[in-house]
C-alpha cells in the first residue's frame, strides 16, 4: 500500500497544477485577511456595534471561513483523476491481471488523496501565521485560538478525499457530470452550513464540510461575552448596506468543541472509510475501451475540416462532449430568459444559464491537448494560433448569445459591463484549459464565482453599483488571459 501511496503522490505532484495551487493559495491569503475598512470584506459582523478587524483573533476566522469553502473545491478539481490516471497510464489493466488487493490500492488513494489536501491546510495555515504575526506581531497570536479554526477543517476534507474517489468508480460520475455535480454538491452543503439564524439539523451537524458551523457557534460566543447581543449580521466576501460605525472591540475566544462536536467528526470520518470501502468494492473488474488513442483517431477524422472551417469545427468540438439533451435543455432556459423583468433574468437566468453551460466552457483550450489535434495543428504553419483564435472566438460567441436575453433587461452600462464580463470568460476558460490540461479548474471557478454572485458578493454588480470599477477589472482580466494564453503556446510550441 505504500508503493500505491508515493507513486500516486509522485504522480500528481510533479504536475505544475500541484505547486501552481500551492503559490495562489499562500497569495491568495492575503486577500482572505480581514479589513476594517473597503466596500468589499472578507468577513463582516454586526458593523453598526463592533470595530471591524482590530485584533489578531479576526484573522483565522475569516480565514477558515473562506477556505472551508474553497479547499474542498479545490480538492475536487485537482484530486478526481487520482483513479484516471492510471486508466490511461494502463496501469489499471496490469493491476487486473495480478491478485492484488483492491482496498489497499483504493485506501492508499485514498491516503494520497488527504495528503494533498492537508499541504494545501498547511500551506495556508503557514501563511495565515506569518501575516497575523507581521501585522499583529507574533506575541498577539495565541496558537491554540489560531489552531482550532483550521483543525475543525480536517474531517471534511477526509470526507472529499473519500467522496472523489467514489464517484471516480460510478460509471456515471466519471466525466464533467460528476466534477460539476460533486462541484455543486460541496457548495451546496456549505452554504446550508453557514447560516446563523436557523439551527442547524443533525445531518447538517455531521456533514459540516467547512467547519463553519463552529465558527459561526464561536462568533455567537464572543459576541455574547462581549455586549450581550446576539448575531444579527454576518457576511463572508461580500459588503454591506450597514453603517461601519462600530466601536466595541470584539475578540474571539478558542473554540470549544462539546463531546457531540467530537462525536460528528468522528461519524464523518467513519462515513469516510465507508466511502472507500464501498469504492474498492465498485472498481472495475475489467479494462475500460475509451482511451486517449481512441479519441485521437476518432477526432483525427475532422482535421481536414478543421482546416477548411475551422469555426464550425471548433463549435463541433466545443459541444462534441456534451450530450444533445443537456445541450436541448440549455436551449429552453434560454429562450424561457427571454421573458420576465431585469430582477428574474440577473438573479435566476444568468447564473442558471451559465451554470449549465459549464461543460461547454470547460472544454475551451482542453480537448485540443487531450485528443492530440493540437500536435498536428503545429505541423501546419501557423495552425496552432489560427486554431486558438477559432476557438476562442467560438468561445465569445458563445457567452455573448447566452447573455443575450439579459442585455435586454438592462441599462446600458450594465449590459456593457455583462459583455466584457461574458467575454472574460471564454478567454479565462480557455487559458486555464491550456496551462493545465484539465477542464476542472474552470468548472470549480465558474462555480465558486456564482455562489458568491447570488450570495450578494459584488462580484458582477449589474443593478448599479462600482460598474465602471467591476468593467476595469474584467476587461484587465481579458488582457492577461490573452497573454498568457500566448505566452503558453509559444512555450508548448518549442517543446
Amino acid at each position: 500500500m505504500s508503493a500505491i501511496i508515493m507513486a500516486t503522490f509522485h504522480e500528481k505532484s510533479r504536475h505544475a497544477s500541484f505547486w501552481g495551487i500551492c503559490v495562489a493559495l499562500a497569495f491568495s491569503v492575503v486577500f482572505m485577511f480581514p479589513k476594517s475598512s473597503g466596500a468589499m470584506r472578507p468577513l463582516i459582523i454586526n458593523p453598526n456595534t463592533y470595530a471591524q478587524a482590530n485584533n489578531a483573533t479576526w484573522i483565522p476566522v475569516s480565514v477558515s471561513f473562506i477556505m472551508g469553502f474553497f479547499l474542498p473545491l479545490i480538492g475536487v478539481a485537482f484530486l478526481r483523476d487520482t483513479i484516471a490516471l492510471d486508466r490511461i497510464n494502463g496501469v489499471m489493466t496490469l493491476m487486473m491481471t495480478t491478485r492484488g488487493n483492491r482496498l489497499k490500492y483504493i485506501f492508499g488513494k485514498f491516503v494520497s488523496n488527504l495528503a494533498f489536501l492537508l499541504i494545501f491546510l498547511l500551506t495556508v495555515m503557514s501563511f495565515t501565521l506569518l501575516g497575523s504575526g507581521l501585522k499583529y506581531g507574533f506575541a498577539a497570536v495565541n496558537i491554540r485560538q489560531f489552531l482550532m479554526p483550521f483543525v475543525i477543517i480536517i474531517p471534511g476534507l477526509c470526507f472529499v478525499a473519500a467522496l472523489t474517489l467514489l464517484t471516480e468508480t460510478l460509471p456515471g460520475l466519471k466525466g464533467w457530470f460528476g466534477t460539476t455535480g460533486l462541484l455543486v454538491l460541496i457548495a451546496v452543503i456549505y452554504a446550508s452550513g453557514t447560516s446563523y439564524q436557523g439551527t442547524p439539523s443533525h445531518l447538517q451537524r455531521i456533514f459540516n464540510l467547512s467547519g463553519s458551523q463552529y465558527l459561526v457557534s464561536n462568533i455567537k460566543t464572543a459576541i455574547a461575552q462581549t455586549s450581550g447581543q446576539s448575531l444579527t449580521l454576518l457576511r463572508v466576501i461580500g459588503s454591506s448596506t450597514a453603517k461601519y460605525t462600530g466601536k466595541v472591540n470584539l475578540t474571539f475566544p478558542t473554540i470549544q468543541l462539546t463531546g457531540t462536536d467530537v462525536l460528528n467528526m468522528a461519524i464523518l470520518v467513519g462515513a469516510s472509510l465507508l466511502l472507500v470501502l464501498l469504492a474498492s468494492m465498485l472498481i472495475e473488474r475489467r479494462p475500460q475501451q475509451r482511451t486517449k488513442l481512441l479519441r485521437f483517431n476518432r477526432l483525427q477524422n475532422r482535421f481536414t475540416a478543421l482546416m477548411k472551417l475551422p469555426g464550425y469545427t471548433q463549435f463541433r468540438l466545443l459541444t462534441g462532449t456534451t450530450h444533445s439533451s443537456w445541450l436541448a435543455m440549455i436551449l429552453i432556459v434560454w429562450l424561457l430568459s427571454w421573458s420576465g423583468d431585469a430582477m428574474q433574468a440577473t438573479q435566476r437566468n444568468l447564473p442558471l444559464l451559465f451554470l449549465m453551460a459549464v461543460p461547454l466552457f470547460s472544454q475551451l483550450g482542453v480537448l485540443g491537448q487531450q485528443t492530440g489535434v493540437n500536435s498536428l495543428l503545429r505541423t501546419i504553419p501557423n495552425g496552432k494560433s489560427k486554431a486558438l483564435f477559432q476557438e476562442g472566438l467560438a468561445g465569445v460567441i458563445l457567452a455573448v448569445v447566452l447573455i443575450l436575453p439579459i442585455l435586454t433587461k438592462l441599462s446600458a452600462n450594465s449590459a456593457f459591463l455583462l459583455i466584457i464580463w461574458g467575454i472574460q470568460l471564454a478567454l479565462v476558460a480557455q487559458t486555464l484549459g491550456l496551462v493545465t490540461s484539465s477542464s476542472r479548474a474552470i468548472q470549480m471557478v465558474m462555480i465558486a464565482f456564482f455562489y458568491f454572485y447570488l450570495n450578494g458578493a459584488p462580484v458582477l454588480p449589474l443593478n448599479g453599483g462600482e460598474w465602471l470599477f467591476a468593467t476595469m477589472i474584467y476587461a484587465m482580466l481579458c488582457v492577461i488571459a490573452v497573454l498568457a494564453m500566448l505566452s503558453e503556446s509559444r512555450v508548448r510550441f518549442i517543446r
